[in-house]
């Protein structure tokens, strides 16, 4: 299968197994899906694929697999294969197992989508698919209130930091002309570039959970185990780093772009570090050892430590997931996840024993595995900051890899329990294997998945480890004393730290910012749905001027306001409109005010007359008419004014009237005084019989030009009419309105 074809599979397959899931009975079927794609993709190295959606904005479907999303793709596509079949035993008989594992699929597609996307709107468009689908998969266990509130919490971070994408995706694509991501080029130098960075950081920090916005991924373990071990550790948390490495190269050059992204992601993984010692529950633990191996992967792609990035990527990927589907079985057997009272199950667990030791070896970092790979490869960049993160983080994943990986199974345990089935044992052992076996080559792994963050190549000449017996020098012993150190706290946290600490987190102040968001949209939809028409009117006309007088600032000229000497007939007009305007103002009744109102509108057809606007006149003539009976009808049938509004809002509402009708004005004889024959006018006139088969070009630009916006009001009017006849169908007193 050529590499085109190859990718389109990988984005549709997982959306087409999900349409089609209720009808698979085989759970082995979602794990060759898997592998399949992976395949796919492992064999179509920088292939490409283009296809025209809405060209005109330049929203296209390219699909591109170079190096980095293939490497990105075929980690998805690996743990996705060992999650699907653990998932469809770990949910057993549950009546909505189906459409769980729909949802994932969904969201493996969503994902591979993201990475696979060679354009930006594209990749903004499955960035927010995988924000509903994670929303849905979070909160899967929605009759508890728990899973409710992290699923809407989650997507309310997340949501905010699309909005963000968006802003910075629109920039990117003025500033440098295309979406096409392998198109643009470097932007630091762009005026604009301040405020795409800003957008971009807010939304890779929101979706990678890094700090302060890293508390809605711990909260998200309410969500059942396969997708806390899918969606944090090798796909949805990842889409923000994956983010910053693939506009590494456009943004890189920017004088901010080390300090935050070293500063921010240090902070993230020696906080996330801190929060993990401070909980005794598995599965949070491992959350926030996720938020500390986000902000150690954010710290990489600042100091654009390529080899780091790819080795740790993977190797965090393999031993996470691993570790979740562990705490998983232990849960499901046991029924607990409290990490200071579980012991001894490696009697009765021996099979899960053995992917925790597999799992955590990578994730402390042992050598020969993967996770020392990435972390001695950080550690030989030489930046001392980047060296002081990856001691701390590397000392806290020690101390969560004991707490995890080896307390629940050893000592002598009291808790019944039983060793999971095949299918949630084979998952964990394999990606723990993987971690090891990639570790034992790092070199060979290395130069396979060689990629640049920026325009110059990966390092290969400092010192890279070419096998699994690491090379005695600085960065070995600032690993050994994060062993030390990691060992120390496993200490502190059995004696300590895991004991009554598991509320502390920044959760309180998401809590304090909804609440005042919602006492200020309170606060605003009092001031403005009061329900009060003139009320509206005011609020929409001061709107139209501060917005019109936005827009002249940047365009007005004065020689626009040319006008010629009024005639007589002109002015007889605008005196009497000016009387009936006034009458309308003055009357005390609102029958009179009706009939002044009617001469305004009937001195603006005689204006249609005399400009030869003959059909103008007609409509004019015809809704006035029918506007002045409607009105009288209406008014006859109000109580009688007992009073009149008091003269501080009659003379703020004749302010309001008198800087509409001005800036109006203004407008119509700019207007008339802008020189005819544009293009817009010319392709009109040009196109109007051929195009419209019509010689009216009002009329064809109406029918034909703009048949959609026609439709639009028509469909308005339809639905406005169907809610009046509702409303005079419905009974007092709420009873049927069928009802004789």
């Amino acid at each position: 299968m050529n590499g085109s074809a190859s990718i389109l599979g990988a984005v549709l397959l997982p959306f087409l197994g999900a349409m089609f899931l209720s009808r698979v009975r085989q759970p082995a079927w979602l794990a060759v899906l898997s592998l399949t794609i992976a395949t796919l993709l492992a064999t179509s190295q920088n292939a490409s694929v283009e296809i025209a959606w809405v060209p005109d904005l330049g929203l296209d479907l390219l699909f591109r697999n170079d190096r980095l999303a293939s490497l990105f793709a075929i980690t998805i596509a690996l743990v996705g294969a060992a999650v699907f079949p653990y998932a469809h035993a770990y949910l057993g008989d549950h009546p909505r197992r189906a459409s769980f594992l729909a949802t994932l699929l969904a969201f493996m597609g969503a994902m591979l989508g993201l990475v696979l996307s060679d354009n930006l709107l594209l990749l903004f468009v499955f960035w927010e698919l995988t924000s509903v689908t994670s929303f849905l998969l979070i909160g899967f266990e929605r009759e508890r209130q728990a899973a409710r509130r992290a699923a809407i919490q989650a997507f309310l971070v997340t949501g905010g930091g699309g909005l963000a994408l968006l802003a910075g995706v629109l920039l990117i694509g003025r500033a440098s002309g295309t979406f096409q991501t392998s198109e643009i080029g470097s932007l630091h130098e762009s005026p604009l570039a301040g405020a795409i960075l800003g957008c971009v950081l807010l939304a890779a920090f929101t979706k990678s959970a890094q700090f302060p916005f890293h508390f809605w991924l711990p909260n998200a373990m309410q969500a059942p185990t396969p997708v806390s071990a899918y969606l944090h550790s090798a796909t949805m948390v990842q889409a923000g780093v994956y983010l910053l490495a693939r506009l590494s190269p456009a943004l890189g050059e920017h004088p901010i772009w080390q300090p935050v992204l070293l500063g921010v992601g240090g902070a993230t993984a020696v906080l996330g570090s801190v929060l993990a010692l401070l909980n005794r529950d598995l599965k949070r633990i491992l959350a926030y050892t996720t938020v500390a191996a986000l902000g150690f992967l954010v710290a990489l792609v600042g100091v654009r430590a390529s080899g780091a990035f790819l080795a740790f990527f993977v190797a965090h990927a393999l031993y996470k997931a691993a570790m979740f589907l562990v705490a998983g079985s232990v849960d499901h057997e046991t029924g607990s996840r409290d990490g200071l009272s579980l012991s001894g199950l490696r009697r009765a667990m021996p099979g899960t024993f053995v992917a925790a030791a597999l799992a955590g070896v990578s994730m402390a970092g042992v050598p020969a595995s993967l996770g020392f790979v990435g972390k001695e490869l950080a550690l030989h960049q030489g930046l001392v900051p980047l060296s002081a993160i990856a001691v701390a983080f590397g000392a806290g994943s020690v101390a969560a890899a004991l707490a995890v990986g080896l307390r629940p199974f050893v000592g002598s345990g009291s808790v019944e329990a039983h060793e999971a089935p095949p299918s949630m044992r084979l998952g964990p052992v394999v990606l723990g294997i993987a971690g090891i076996l990639v570790g034992l080559f790092p070199a060979a792994f290395l130069g396979t998945l060689q990629w640049r963050l920026d325009t110059g190549d990966m390092s290969g000449d400092v010192g890279l480890p070419r096998g699994p017996i690491p090379e005695v020098g600085t960065p070995l012993f600032l690993t050994m004393a994060s062993w030390v150190l990691g060992t120390v706290l496993y200490g502190l946290w059995v004696r300590r730290l895991g004991r009554g600490f598991a509320g502390l987190g920044f959760d309180r102040g998401y809590d304090l910012v909804l609440l005042g968001l919602g006492r200020f949209a309170g606060v605003f939809s009092r001031g403005l749905q009061h329900g009060l028409l003139n009320g509206y009117i005011r609020t929409i006309a001061l709107t139209w001027v501060g917005l019109v007088l936005l827009g002249l600032t940047s365009s007005f000229s004065p020689h626009l306001l040319r006008a010629d000497a009024p005639t007589v007939y002109e002015v007889g007009i605008v005196l009497a409109m000016l009387v009936g305007a006034g009458a309308a103002l003055a009357s005390k009744s609102r029958l009179a005010a009706v009939a002044a109102l009617g001469i305004v509108g009937y001195g603006v057809a005689l204006v249609y007359v005399i400009y030869g606007a003959p059909d103008l006149a007609m409509t004019q003539i015809a809704v006035e008419t029918l506007t002045l009976i409607l009105f009288i009808f209406a008014v006859y049938h109000l109580p009688r004014r007992t009073a009149r509004r008091n003269r501080s809002r009659r003379v703020r509402d004749a302010m309001v009237a008198v800087m509409v009708g001005t800036l109006m004005t203004l407008l119509s004889l700019m207007a008339t005084n802008i020189p005819n024959g544009g293009v817009l006018a010319n392709y009109y006139a040009e196109n109007s019989v051929p195009g419209g088969k019509g010689r009216n070009v009002v009329n064809v630009i109406l029918v034909d030009f703009r048949g959609f916006d026609t439709l639009g009001e028509i469909t308005v009017l339809s639905v406005a009419a169907l809610g009046v006849y509702a409303l005079l169908r419905l009974k007092p007193g709420g009873g049927d309105p069928s009802a004789p």
